[in-house]
């Protein structure tokens, strides 16, 4: 049919050709098709509608032209037809309809019918802040063509305008205003108004006042627009109210400009009586968009921190509005590319089509970690959104945890899913019946969209002199219709930005319009994306350690140059020990090479820490037994090459202010810090300029990374006595000293760290607990880890499963055995369900 609903298409007369071609059955004869000729008689329900008289119609179709003349319609909806009769059958009706719909809407500009005497009063021209000052030409009446900027005692800017087409004190309703009233409603009664949205509009602002009927009733208020490839549902306002007798009810919704919006109004059916209202709906605009040195730019908001200040065109198309520019972000984005992909056809019977088609499915793979746990939006921007409309078959996309459990299962419609940090495991599948189609979208990209707990505050600016020095951001000012101004947005705050925004989109809103109540920002608003720094390059001066001795003094060049080689020979050691294969040329280079560095510098604790990790990897296998008192010596060496009390003492030394350690430094006040980076050894302390010690931040950086070390060197120590003392299962002597020993370890892990609050030492105190013979200690922490509530276990999960139900076949509750292997089988499956 022919829907004609736009303001323009109902400005001026239109044409259009209409096609009606004949159905006929599929196995149909060439002399059926040849032997269609039907002679109509066309003929319309309404006199805007001009048609031709005849038509003769054969099996392959026939043209004719429809002239529609809508310029004198009234307002509202207007319906037509147009229908095809048989002369000799017309008692059979009209062969075949074809429909006609005109919405002729209000024009807000030009409506003769606007009682401004019975307007729901408002202020027509809203307030000045405080502290705005007039000047002379003004308080004398300036009513000239541009706006004209004034400053105000507070600093705050203001652009007034000319009072011609804004409305008057005098009761006159403003421009861009749709207004009825009273309106009479009886309960299940519906009334449609088709108001013209003007061009530049980004939402709008209904009041309601209710008249004086005997008791509360029921509304529901709904105003749709049709939007070409959107969901009415996505820019519609919706709303039941109950309003009492004599009440007001105010609402904003955005809306889209140069288009019909259907305001509907309805009473409910259960709500007897008669009611009356009095409505009034305006229209308000403010619009942004990013300009260069040449004009307007077409490529949306995008502020990007290597870019500095983003330079903003504000237009002001309606009416004169209230301005106070806000910018927040709100979401972050996070890109992943599939590492692999697996293209292959459905061969099962019931995944045939008809015809003997055959459908392929496209199964791509992403592996991610994540850094903030959240709930996150999977997204697939290529093919959300599209259902009965998508080209794809199907599609459905699947999210893994560490331990391969099915967390989440989605389509065309993301939903959120709670996120615990830790590795992750995506899987998205599409299907369709052409090959080469799935073949080029082996790349498609997997979205992770995350809302940010707290919005991050983006400053807008009125000039590129306040964005760049990071002056007082824009406040409140006023626009008149038709007026531009600039505004400049500047960087987000580093310290507020999320932890793990590097690598990421960051996306946002900025509003710009103020409501005519005072009641907060209006709801239109221009969405923006932050590009945030990439992540900074390793600060670490490797050469200073090298530069200075321990009296702060310039090391001597041979000295300078000998802790040089030793950083490249410690760099080489590490690069050979954690290779993930190795030939034994490599392996008896790293052997000769450690035990060379060792010599020269038996107490550097980047090479201590090396040599641990190497004999810990390299006790693997049936050998790993053998092994571990290897690695335990290698830890004992890490231990002792950290002067634990001095580390204490600094632990729990409150931090100092920066007047105050500024004053120290001063003063020379010095205290001796221990550096573990490559370029200096552990026990030579770090001078400062002029004999001061390092700065407070320095020795935190450095004792921390002490403090790492020690744990890291702990951990490994008390796992290997963990494997031999439980790998002894004769109880022997041996087997009560080796119990002994895991005590004493697991005595010096509690000084530094809670064992028993810490998720990743938790299954090492539960097997602490058991070899102490705590059973009831060791059952209650990996209740904390794996427990039915949990939705995301921790990456130790199977393993204290596994000693969960050791334990308790230990102490002979068989029934909770078998009720943790059932969990067990749920909680970390095998291997990744089928699609």
């Amino acid at each position: 049919g022919v829907y004609m609903r736009q303001p323009h298409a109902t400005a001026a007369p239109a044409t259009y050709t209409v096609t009606v071609k004949p159905t006929l059955h599929e196995d149909a004869s060439i002399a059926d098709r040849v032997s269609v000729e039907d002679h109509l008689v066309l003929s319309a329900t309404a006199d805007w509608v001009s048609i031709p008289k005849l038509l003769l119609l054969h099996h392959n179709g026939r043209p004719f032209e429809i002239q529609i003349d809508p310029t004198k319609l009234p307002q509202g909806l207007h319906y037509c037809e147009v229908h095809a009769l048989k002369p000799t059958e017309t008692w059979c009706g009209p062969l075949f309809r074809v429909p006609i719909t005109v919405i002729k809407p209000q024009d807000l500009l030009e409506s003769p019918d606007i009682d401004s005497t019975s307007a729901i009063p408002a202020p027509v021209v809203e307030p000045a802040p405080a502290g705005f000052r007039a000047t002379p030409q003004i308080a004398a009446g300036f009513s000239g063509p541009q706006a004209t900027g004034l400053s105000s005692t507070s600093g705050v800017e203001f652009s007034l305008a000319s009072t011609v087409g804004q409305g008057s004190s005098g009761g006159a309703l403003p421009p861009h205003t749709f207004k009825r009233g009273p309106i009479h409603l009886d309960a299940g009664q519906e009334l449609r108004y088709f108001v013209a949205v003007p061009a530049g509009a980004t939402w709008a602002e209904l009041s309601i006042r209710s008249g004086a009927y005997d008791s509360p009733k029921m509304f529901l208020i709904r105003a749709t627009q049709l939007v070409p490839d959107m969901r009415y549902t996505d820019i519609e306002y919706r709303n039941n109210l109950t309003m009492s007798p004599n009440s007001d009810f105010s609402a904003a919704f955005k809306v889209v400009g140069d288009s019909i919006m259907e305001l509907t109004l309805s009473q409910y059916w259960s709500t007897a009586g008669a009611s009356s209202l009095n409505i009034e709906l305006s229209f308000h605009g403010l619009t942004a968009e990013p300009i260069t040195a040449v004009g307007p730019a077409s490529s949306g908001l995008v502020l990007a921190a290597a870019a500095g200040p983003h330079k903003e065109l504000v237009t002001c198309p309606l009416r004169r509005q209230r301005i106070k520019p806000e910018a927040k972000l709100t979401q972050l984005n996070l890109s992943l590319k599939p590492k692999d992909t697996v293209l292959e056809p459905l061969l099962d019977p019931r995944d045939c089509l008809p015809g003997g088609r055959v459908a392929y499915r496209l199964i791509l793979n992403y592996s991610f970690s994540i850094t903030e746990s959240g709930k996150y939006k999977p997204c697939v921007p290529l093919t959300n959104r599209y259902l009965y409309d998508s080209p794809f078959e199907s599609q459905l996309t699947q999210i893994f945890d560490a331990h391969k459990r099915l967390l989440y299962t989605g389509d065309c419609s993301p939903e959120e899913v709670p996120l615990g940090k830790g590795d992750h495991t995506a899987r998205l599948m599409l299907r369709h019946d052409q090959l080469g189609l799935l073949d080029k979208l082996k790349g498609t990209c997997l979205v992770l969209s995350r809302k940010l707990d707290a919005p991050v505050t983006v400053p807008v600016h009125t000039s590129y002199a306040a964005a760049v020095t990071d002056a007082k951001p824009a406040n409140e000012s006023f626009l008149a219709g038709g007026d531009k101004c600039v505004l400049w947005l500047g960087q987000p705050a580093e310290d507020k930005l999320p932890k793990d925004a590097a690598g990421c989109i960051l996306e946002g809103t900025m509003t710009l319009g103020q409501l005519r109540s005072g009641a907060g920002a209006a709801p239109a608003s221009t969405p923006f994306i932050y590009l945030p720094a990439p992540k900074a390059a390793d600060g670490k001066d490797k050469g200073e350690g090298n530069s200075k001795n321990g009296n702060g003094k310039p090391k001597e060049p041979k000295e300078r140059l000998s802790g040089a080689i030793r950083d490249a020979k410690v760099a080489l050691l590490k690069d050979l020990t954690t290779r993930p294969t190795s030939t034994a040329d490599e392996q008896a280079l790293a052997q000769s090479l450690a035990a060379e560095l060792l010599e020269e510098a038996p107490n550097h604790l980047p090479l201590l820490l090396i040599i641990m990790k190497w004999r810990d990897t390299a006790a693997k296998g049936q050998e790993r037994l053998q092994l571990l008192p290897t690695v335990i010596q290698a830890a004992d060496a890490v231990l002792s090459a950290i002067n634990t009390t001095e580390l204490a003492a600094f632990m729990a030394m409150r931090p100092p202010k920066e007047d105050e350690d500024s004053n120290k430094a001063a003063n020379g006040d010095c205290s001796n810090a221990s550096s573990i980076s490559s370029g200096s050894s552990n026990s030579e302390p770090t001078g400062g300029k002029g004999g001061v010690a390092a700065s407070y931040k320095q020795q935190k950086v450095e004792r921390d990374a002490e403090k790492a070390a020690l744990l890291e060197a702990l951990r490994a120590k008390i796992t290997a006595q963990l494997e031999m003392y439980e790998a002894d299962t004769h109880g022997s002597a041996a087997a009560a000293a080796g119990a002994s020993h895991v005590a004493a370890t697991a005595g010096l892990l509690r000084q530094w760290i809670d064992t028993a609050g810490e998720k990743d030492y938790m299954l090492l105190h539960a097997r602490a607990e058991a070899a102490a013979g705590r059973l009831a200690g060791a059952l209650a922490a990996l209740d904390k880890m794996i427990s039915p509530k949990d939705e995301v276990p921790g990456t130790a999960g199977p393993d204290a499963s596994k000693l969960k139900q050791k334990l308790l076949q230990q102490l002979g509750w068989v029934h909770w055995m078998i009720y943790e292997e059932a969990w067990a089988r749920i909680k970390f499956p095998q291997k990744l369900p089928p699609l």
